[in-house]
């Protein structure tokens, strides 16, 4: 795993289910509207690690909105799958769609052969963004590894 902390952020665009269908988000847009950015990376929707990690940021999101923070999360599956795990977990951030899993290989966070399947996804990891720089950095030793909410939100109080 590379090392992103104290670069600039890599910029994407990705696409994910707006209010009128398939639409693109580009991460550059968020850093100028947001003092800090939460991109959350995680395997596949609907797997019990996942499943919990997501309900952790659905449960506690006001507490990053109230550092002035968005919250991202990114995964390799389509859009419409997002969409649906959106809205089966009453989810309340942002998913965008990496399928064609350029940005986990460009934040080097990619976790090939997933469950001895043969596919590539995004392995957990948390990166906070501030002023353009990328300023905290965590990726999951395994699927099991969950990352440290209070670590995240002190890395914001602090960036902000």
């Amino acid at each position: 795993m590379s090392n992103l902390v104290g670069k600039e952020f890599i910029d994407f665009e990705l696409p994910y289910i707006g209010d009128s269908g398939i639409e693109t988000y580009k991460l550059s847009n968020a850093i100028d509207e947001h003092q800090s950015i939460v991109l959350a990376f995680f395997p596949a929707a609907w797997t019990g690690g996942c499943v919990k990690e997501m309900c952790s940021f659905r449960d506690d999101l006001k507490s990053f909105e109230d550092l002035d923070a968005k919250v991202i999360t990114i995964s390799v599956d389509l859009p419409w799958a997002q969409q649906h795990f959106k809205k089966d977990l009453k989810l309340n951030f942002l998913m965008v769609s990496d399928v064609e899993k350029k940005i986990i290989k460009a934040y080097d966070v990619e976790w090939p052969n997933f469950a001895n399947l043969g596919v590539t996804v995004a392995n957990r990891a948390i990166f906070v963004i501030k002023s353009g720089k990328i300023v905290y950095q965590w990726v999951g030793e395994n699927p099991g590894k969950y990352p440290n909410f209070d670590e995240i939100k002190d890395v914001l109080k602090t960036a902000n």
